[in-house]
C-alpha cells in the first residue's frame, strides 16, 4: 500500500484498546464447515444478522449436504433479503460447498489440517472463497496469522484517513499483517468488527453520499455525451448542407458557362459563310468599276481618253476569281493586273518608233 509508514501510527493508535477485547475460541474441526459458513455470511453484516442467516440456513436445510444441492434462490428465499449482498453470498456457499465435495465426497474439512497453514489457504482461495471468508477460516480454524477485512472495513480505515485513499482490499489486509503480530491476530480481528459496528451509520451515510456523487457525475457524463453527439449530428448536418450547396452553385455555373459558349458559338459564323458574306457585300462588278475610276485618276487626261475599255471577257474573268478570293486579295490582284497593262500600253511599238524619231528631228533642227 502506498505512503505505509504514514498510516502506521494512525493504526496502532487505533489497536490502543485491543487489550480489552477477548479473542474468539478455536473451532473444533467437525465444525469447520460451520465456520467457513458463517465467515461467509458475516462480510459486511453484522454478527447479529450473521448469526441469525447461519440459523435460518440450519433450521431450513437437514445438513449443509443438502444445503450443497440446493439452488441459490432457495437460499435467499431461506434466509431473507436483510443480510447484505444476499445473492451473491448465496452462489459463493453453494460453489464452495460443491468444491469441498469433489474432494472427499463429503462434506467436511478435516483434510485440510495436515496441509499447513499456507497450504490451507491457497486451498480455500481455489475453493472460491472470498478473502474475508479465506482469512476467518484461517485465523480460527488453521491458527494463521491472518487480518480478515471486508469492504466495510476497508471504507471506514478510508474514510477517517488511516489508510491511503484508494487501496485494495488485499493491500489493506497485507498492510495491517505486518502490523498487527499473530498472538494479536483475533483480539485485532475483534476490534475491528466493533470498529465498524459502532461508525455503521456513518459509513452508510458516507456511501449515500458516494453513490449520490458517482451517479450524478455518471448523468453530467452521459449528459455531456449526449450533447457532444447532438452537436457532432448538427455539424455533420450542416457541412452536409453546406456541401449541397457548393455543389449546386457549381452546378450552376457549369451550366451557365456551356449556355455562355453556346450563345458565343451561334453568334461567330462558318468560315464559308463569312467568305459569301465578304463577297456579297463587294461584288465583283463594283470592285473593278472602283479600281478603273482609280486608275483614271492616276493617270492623264488624254491617256484615259485614248484609253479602250477592257473586254468583256476580262471583266468576266475577273469577277469569278474575285467570287473565288476573298475582296481584298482580288482588288489587289485587279490593281496589279491595271498596272502591268499601263506598261505595256506606254511601251508599245508604234508609239516608241514614233519617239524616237520626233527625237532625231530635233536633234537635228538645232544642228
Amino acid at each position: 500500500m502506498k505512503n505505509a509508514k504514514s498510516y502506521e501510527p494512525k493504526i496502532k493508535k487505533l489497536l490502543a484498546g485491543m487489550k480489552k477485547v477477548a479473542p474468539p475460541v478455536q473451532a473444533q474441526p467437525e465444525q469447520y464447515v460451520r465456520v467457513l459458513i458463517h465467515s461467509i455470511l458475516l462480510a459486511d453484516a453484522t454478527s447479529r444478522q450473521a448469526g441469525q442467516a447461519l440459523a435460518a440456513l440450519e433450521a431450513g436445510f437437514v445438513d449443509f449436504n443438502e444445503l450443497r444441492v440446493a439452488q441459490a434462490k432457495e437460499i435467499v428465499e431461506c434466509v431473507g433479503e436483510e443480510l447484505p449482498d444476499i445473492r451473491r453470498k448465496a452462489d459463493v456457499l453453494v460453489m464452495v460447498l460443491k468444491g469441498l465435495f469433489a474432494q472427499v465426497s463429503d462434506v467436511k474439512m478435516e483434510h485440510l489440517s495436515p496441509l499447513g497453514k499456507r497450504d490451507a489457504r491457497r486451498h480455500l482461495r481455489e475453493l472460491g472463497c472470498p478473502p474475508f471468508a479465506e482469512a476467518v477460516v484461517s485465523m480460527n480454524c488453521y491458527d494463521a496469522h491472518t487480518i480478515p477485512v471486508d469492504d466495510s472495513l476497508r471504507d471506514l480505515l478510508e474514510m477517517n484517513e488511516q489508510i491511503h485513499p484508494g487501496a485494495e482490499l488485499l493491500d489493506t489486509q497485507a498492510f495491517l499483517e505486518r502490523i498487527i503480530t499473530q498472538k494479536n491476530g483475533p483480539a485485532a480481528h475483534e476490534l475491528f468488527r466493533q470498529y465498524v459496528a459502532k461508525n455503521a451509520t456513518i459509513l452508510q451515510r458516507k456511501r449515500q453520499a458516494d453513490a449520490e456523487a458517482r451517479q450524478a457525475k455518471a448523468d453530467a457524463q452521459q449528459a455531456a455525451e449526449e450533447k457532444a453527439v447532438k452537436e457532432a449530428a448538427q455539424r455533420a448536418q450542416r457541412a452536409a448542407q453546406a456541401a449541397a450547396k457548393q455543389a449546386e452553385e457549381a452546378k450552376q455555373a457549369e451550366k451557365a458557362k456551356k449556355a455562355k459558349a453556346a450563345k458565343a458559338a451561334k453568334k461567330k459564323p462558318a468560315p464559308k459563310k463569312a467568305v459569301k458574306k465578304v463577297v456579297k457585300k463587294a461584288p465583283a462588278k463594283k470592285v473593278v468599276k472602283k479600281v478603273v475610276k482609280k486608275s483614271a485618276k492616276k493617270t492623264p487626261a488624254k491617256k484615259s481618253a485614248t484609253k479602250k475599255p477592257a473586254p468583256k471577257k476580262v471583266v468576266k474573268k475577273v469577277v469569278k476569281k474575285v467570287a473565288k478570293t476573298p475582296a481584298k486579295k482580288a482588288v489587289k490582284k485587279v490593281v496589279k493586273k491595271t498596272a502591268a497593262k499601263k506598261v505595256v500600253k506606254k511601251t508599245s511599238p508604234k508609239k516608241a518608233a514614233k519617239k524616237t524619231v520626233t527625237k532625231k528631228a530635233g536633234k537635228k533642227k538645232s544642228k
